[in-house]
């Protein structure tokens, strides 16, 4: 029985458990007392850790010599980017900071929570990637921009939901409107005239085991999180050979939350994204039929990277999307499918507390906040 560690508890791991139950993995979760996992009925061992919880608490505890992670996990996953950042750039043996993320070679640390170490990842093994520049300060700014023509991206190299990412027309109004230095290092991207288009994906020991892909249709702003997405039954090839060339270099194992540019001139994608981490979308899996626990229980990868299975052949596409970005926890039924259109699918809900924490009489609902009942709105194209 292989385990694994679930690193915290956010909206985007919420219904991981609950989407690997069933298999045989060994789930052990650590965490605070407060821990909607401490209770989770899909949860085999629960570790509470000890306080302050902010970054710095997380670290101390996951680095103590006592850390149950260490040569124990088969899988590890994190709940945020800013924990995986820090663990990358611990100073600890090479061997402990591999236990402790989802990466087995240690030409993968750099691009941990770092989009400068991805994309100079990416170009230095010839992986299709926007045209980046990495600036170091604010001093090397006009220099930097003197070779920069056209659109640009401008990224912070931390963050994520797209807080730290503008686009802007040239570089004349990057000298106008200077980003503050806490976005240094500073990633001057070539905006490219195309599509968006994500990815969740599932890496076993550097090899692409699956993966579900969708054009996001509503988000929470320009760069934000999505609210809605139309998943497609076919992945493009040359976003499967981009991912699997970049899993083989860094040797990337656990679940990844991806982003590609499709450029409109039909040129190769280009990766842009690479997070060690779930995101939301991949609750969403086993619906599309791509049963994550079952490729991570498996004793053997598959002969290929396995694609969603669910999806209709008609249309081909199947969006997915509720208010309030609650889809992302939702369950709609696994059809069979009447055709183009689009309805109301609902389930018998989704508990991560086993339970045992009741909400306010007559709401209807046995649990709190995490523990919503099963809806989506599901389309098909013609």
């Amino acid at each position: 029985m292989r385990r694994v560690v679930l690193i915290g508890c956010s909206e985007v791991t919420a219904r991981l458990p609950e989407v690997l139950a069933g298999h045989r993995l060994e789930l052990v979760a650590l965490g605070s007392e407060a821990s909607p996992f401490r209770h989770s009925r899909f949860i085999d061992h629960f570790v509470p850790l000890a306080g302050p919880f902010s970054l710095e608490g997380w670290t101390n505890a996951l680095l103590a010599e006592t850390c149950p992670v260490d040569g124990a996990a088969d899988w590890v996953i994190h709940a945020n980017d800013a924990l995986p950042h820090a663990l990358a750039r611990a100073e600890l043996p090479l061997k402990r900071r591999l236990a402790l993320l989802p990466i087995r070679r240690p030409q993968g640390l750099a691009m941990v929570g770092s989009k400068a170490g991805l994309a100079q990842l990416l170009a230095r093994h010839g992986i299709p990637t926007p045209g980046t520049q990495v600036v170091d300060s604010p001093s090397q700014l006009a220099a930097a921009l003197a070779s920069c023509h056209g659109p640009l991206m401008l990224k912070a190299d931390h963050g994520s939901g797209g807080q730290q990412v503008r686009c802007v027309p040239g570089a004349a109004a990057v000298l106008a409107d200077p980003p503050p230095l806490a976005w240094y290092p500073l990633l001057l991207q070539a905006w490219v005239a195309g599509e968006d288009f994500a990815v969740e994906a599932l890496f076993g020991d550097g090899e692409l085991l699956g993966l579900q892909a969708s054009r996001p249709l509503h988000a929470t702003g320009p760069f934000g999180p999505n609210l809605s997405r139309r998943f497609v039954a076919i992945v493009p090839a040359g976003v499967t050979a981009a991912l699997q060339a970049l899993g083989r270099v860094a040797g990337l194992h656990g679940l990844f939350n991806c982003g590609f540019r499709m450029p409109e001139d039909g040129s190769a994608p280009l990766l842009f994204e690479a997070d060690p981490r779930p995101n939301a979308w991949h609750a969403f899996g086993p619906s599309l039929g791509l049963d994550w626990g079952a490729l991570m229980a498996a004793a053997t990868p598959p002969p290929r990277p396995l694609q969603p299975q669910g999806l209709p052949v008609q249309g081909r596409e199947r969006s997915i999307s509720s208010p309030a970005h609650r889809s992302t926890r939702c369950r709609p039924s696994p059809g069979p499918w009447p055709g183009p259109g689009s309805w109301r699918a609902r389930g018998p809900g989704i508990c991560v507390c086993g339970g045992t924490r009741r909400s306010r009489p007559g709401s209807g609902r046995d649990c709190e906040a995490l523990c919503v009942p099963a809806c989506a709105t599901i389309a098909l194209g013609g």
